[in-house]
């Protein structure tokens, strides 16, 4: 009785940590193929709209890119791909099993306006023809968080972001969020920063800002893996299986 339910118990637990790793295969992200302007109707735009005391401003952004979590970045230019999440090399994402976080980069004019009483992202979801996509999300939530940048704005304008800005990028105070999915794709997507990120560009007018994005799926969060209690729990339970096993022989 107590094989039958230890056998029981181990299937279990091969079956829900096996199903983790297999969705650790597929890709969820967004803003793929952003490094296509076809994709996204000649443009990619990336803006930065602003309500201020002298009427509307629309910023575009000066430099964009991606860093990755393996500390990587492609560089630094108005154009570049600004790919957010997790890229697998099992599907038409075509990437390396990485994550990716983005960032983009605007110039506050000065002389322009004197206050800024809001603030939205816009941003252009590729729509890429199939099997590509612009927006991968395998059936969950894919949200995608603005986040606040302390590393100076020069480390990602001067194509020098590595693992520190990664982290950077994810971490802090949150400026804003957007859920996306397929339906986004071939359209400019708005994401309408807080207050925390008004009072903050309210001190940065005449200054180059930058701001980080990352996504994250729900209910998976990261890359799906086996934790370490996970391994830990394995691990135990292999071990009472010889111990079985081994009784079983003897007897």
């Amino acid at each position: 009785m107590r094989a039958k339910f230890f056998w029981f118990l181990l299937s279990v637990v091969l079956f829900s940590t096996g199903a983790k790793v297999a969705q650790a295969q597929s890709s969820w992200a967004t803003f793929a193929y952003s490094g296509f302007a076809a994709d996204c109707g000649g443009s990619c735009d990336t803006q930065l709209q602003l309500a201020t005391n002298t009427g509307p401003v629309t910023l575009t952004a000066t430099n964009r890119g991606w860093v990755s979590s393996t500390g990587s970045n492609n560089g630094s230019s108005a154009t570049n791909s600004y790919i957010a999440g997790f890229c697998s090399s099992t599907d038409s994402c075509t990437g390396g099993n990485t994550l990716w976080r983005n960032w983009f980069a605007f110039a506050l004019p000065v002389g322009g306006f004197a206050t800024i009483s809001s603030a939205t992202l816009l941003l252009d979801v590729p729509a890429p023809t199939a099997p590509p996509q612009g927006v991968y999300n395998f059936g969950g939530t894919l949200t995608y968080t603005v986040w606040d940048v302390s590393s100076a704005p020069a480390t990602f304008t001067s194509s020098a972001a590595g693992l520190a800005e990664y982290t950077d990028i994810g971490t802090g105070t949150a400026y804003g969020s957007r859920v996306y999915v397929r339906a986004d794709e071939g359209t400019v997507t708005s994401v309408p920063l807080n207050a925390a990120a008004l009072a903050w560009l309210n001190t940065q007018i005449g200054q180059t800002v930058v701001v980080g994005g990352a996504a994250d799926l729900a209910p998976y969060g990261a890359i799906p893996t086996l934790s370490p209690a996970a391994l830990a729990l394995l691990a135990l339970l292999v071990m009472v299986a010889a111990v079985l096993v081994r009784r079983r022989s003897r007897g």
